[in-house]
């Protein structure tokens, strides 16, 4: 056939235009519904085809109807504006230009149509009426391909390119049959008016599309969505460097990242279906716009209006992967070959990963074993890999070493038992709160001999809650929370050294120049009592920093460690500094009690709301447990811890409500 004929569709030519070597498009005049005859004879095929003309209003003001579409490009015009300046989709004002162009010559020669020419065109303009709001351009930014991680979406991290790439694969296909109708009519030897305002509508309606998929190939160009390996495992880091720690019967929040790079021209090869898929369309894409820019070019040389070229296309997919790592999404993971069968992982879905619980029937002894994280993105046809190593730590128990018989007044035990200190003998020291003394516990004793308070021949003392004992064996208390009484070995009565009328007294500790530090919660700070001292000279102090400081903590090279009972956080103060430096939050709803800093810079923290003590090593921002962690009065189990003491080997702990001092193994 040749590339322009007449055929006759219902009684009425018609003007058919050659798609390819075997379909031709045509405008549908306006015929009554039902049934009707479309004659081929004048394309030279002696054939007649029955065709099914569908219900349809009956456009009565075909002016209306091509106003509402040039004003819906105009919408469009307008919204694509906004993305002239976008980082990401950097779209070219000439763009713009050339659909408001269009839009001028086809309002400009629609009125010059006859009437039937503009019915013709009017219900072209009506089955094909863009809507501006489909024309909201994506913007692609990298950082956004982890559209959902919850735990209800189960989507892939590849879905946001994958989505992506199907939108700029429908968009293809939708610009592809207006610009082929465009691209035939301007191939006419003597194109009609009415053939040229139809190839600028085509035209239009092609390019609106192809700007929406152009769009959609520039972000599915930044996404970083291809999964390229698991690179780790974070948030429940050991004191050993890539160790993670699980503890039985204690959910723990494991988050698991990848990194993930963006597409490039090597994944042209890809057996991947939805990337193949992809790059077939971005080849059609190629000649669809070269088909727009000839269109374009004819219009303009048809209508002086139209003056503006459309840029020359550029591959956004480029020949160099970008890298960006992501936490995946804890839906699409799961746990495979645990190395010790003794031990069983269950793991279930959290906002940002996994919670997973380690569990043991046999176990007792801290383990080493290993695990594989697997990561499955269905959407990219990939399955990744990670061993993790880690350590199983079985609940240890504690040993009681001093009380543990009971709320009662006698040597053998204490009443709410506060305050506790070990000195170089091993001798435990307790401030045996409401019993109103303070005992000392010799290695292996069962019961304590009272060194301060407790009645005649002593001295009385009223509710002591913090000791500290230095290198020579004086003792200093915390009486009522109100003042600090020192008192020497072997004394009968002790000497207030600190009496602050305005403040509240919630721990001490003694430097090894003597200096005492007293935590004042009353006015949030820390004061520096200097031996004889009078008066204390504050150290450390701020609203910003703390609101209730309840611990303190001088290592030795003189850097203060303040714990506050509000806000939860320990600061760090350097020698002489005006400021602090958070270096550990803990999740432990106001009930923090005491701190201890060991001599490899770990923290310890007494967490009563969840009856456990928290070890923090330097650099990790989370705890783990290192005793207690269950309410009850077992050997593994603590009841309102208060203070704590911590040497090379044992962890001490003032187990409050069950009336006794416990022993951890360090």
């Amino acid at each position: 056939m040749t590339e322009t004929t007449m055929i006759n569709v219902a009684g009425i030519d018609v003007r058919a235009v050659a798609a390819d070597d075997n379909q031709l498009m045509f405008l549908m005049p306006a015929v009554p519904s039902g049934k009707a005859t479309v004659d081929f004879s004048g394309a030279g095929f002696q054939k007649q085809a029955e065709i099914t003309v569908g219900n349809y209003a009956t456009i009565t003001n075909t002016d209306a109807v091509a106003a509402q579409f040039t004003n819906e490009i105009g919408e469009i015009a307008t919204r694509l504006e906004a993305h002239m300046n976008d980082a990401d989709i950097q779209l070219d004002a000439r763009y713009i230009t050339v659909l408001n162009e269009q839009r001028q010559v086809m309002e400009e020669n629609f009125a010059k149509l006859s009437a039937e020419e503009k019915l013709q065109v009017a219900y072209f303009f009506r089955s094909n009426m863009p809507n501006d709001e489909d024309f909201i351009l994506n913007t692609g930014k990298p950082e956004s391909n982890l559209r959902t991680t919850g735990t209800t979406s189960g989507e892939d991290v590849g879905e946001e390119l994958v989505s992506t790439a199907k939108s700029f694969g429908r968009n293809v296909v939708k610009a592809i049959p207006f610009t082929y109708a465009g691209f035939k009519l301007i191939l006419l030897p003597s194109p009609w008016l009415v053939d040229k305002v139809a190839a600028a509508g085509f035209l239009t309606a092609g390019f609106v599309y192809s700007l929406h998929a152009l769009s959609d190939l520039k972000k599915v160009s930044s996404l970083t969505g291809v999964l390229e390996e698991i690179t780790g495992a974070e948030r429940m880091a050991g004191p050993t460097a890539g160790e993670i720690l699980f503890y039985k019967d204690k959910v723990k929040l494991l988050s698991v990242k990848a990194s993930f790079r963006n597409l490039n021209q090597s994944d042209k090869n890809s057996t991947v279906s939805e990337i193949a898929s992809l790059f077939t369309y971005v080849t059609k894409f190629q000649d669809l716009y070269d088909k727009t820019v000839s269109i374009a070019n004819k219009v303009k040389s048809w209508f002086p209006t139209s003056g503006t070229d459309i840029p020359a296309y550029a591959n956004p997919i480029g020949a160099k992967p970008l890298v960006k790592e992501y936490a995946l999404p804890g839906s699409k993971l799961s746990i495979k070959n645990v190395s010790d069968p003794a031990i069983q992982l269950a793991a279930t879905t959290a906002e940002s990963g996994m919670n997973v619980t380690a569990k043991s029937a046999t176990i007792t002894q801290d383990k080493a074993f290993s695990f594989d994280i697997v990561y499955t993105d269905t959407k990219l046809e990939k399955a990744l890999t990670k061993k993790i190593n880690a350590t199983f730590k079985a609940y240890k128990e504690g040993v009681t070493v001093a009380g543990g018989n009971g709320a009662i007044w006698g040597n053998e035990g204490f009443i709410n038992p506060k305050g506790i200190f070990v000195d170089a003998s091993n001798n435990i020291y307790v401030a045996d709160t409401e019993n109103n003394r303070v005992q000392k516990w010799a290695p292996g004793a069962t019961s304590g001999v009272t060194v301060a308070g407790g009645g005649p021949p002593m001295s009385e003392i009223s509710s002591p809650t913090n000791i500290f004992v230095d290198a020579t064996g004086n003792l200093y208390i915390v009486e009522g929370n109100l003042r600090v009484v020192k008192w020497a070995p072997g004394a009968m009565s002790g000497t207030t050294i600190i009496d602050p009328v305005d403040g509240l007294v919630n721990d001490i500790f003694v430097d090894k120049a003597g200096n005492v530090y007293v935590a004042d919660s009353d006015n949030r700070r820390v004061q520096k009592w200097a031996p004889g001292a009078t008066s204390g000279v504050t150290v450390a102090s701020g609203d910003n920093e703390f609101r209730s400081p309840i611990g303190v903590f001088v290592d030795d090279n003189d850097n203060l460690y303040v714990l506050d009972n509000v806000t939860d956080y320990v600061t760090k103060w350097a020698p002489g500094a005006s400021s602090g430096t958070r270096v550990v939050t803990v999740n432990a709803m106001f009930e923090v009690t005491d701190i201890f800093v060991d001599k490899n810079g770990t923290i310890y923290i007494s967490d009563s709301y969840y009856d456990q003590v928290l070890a923090y090593v330097p650099g990790d921002s989370e705890g783990y447990t290192v005793a207690g962690g269950k309410s009850g009065s077992g050997p593994d189990q603590l009841s309102y811890p208060s203070s704590i003491y911590v040497d090379s080997k044992y962890i001490y702990i003032a187990d409050t409500h069950n009336q006794r001092v416990q022993r951890w193994d360090k």
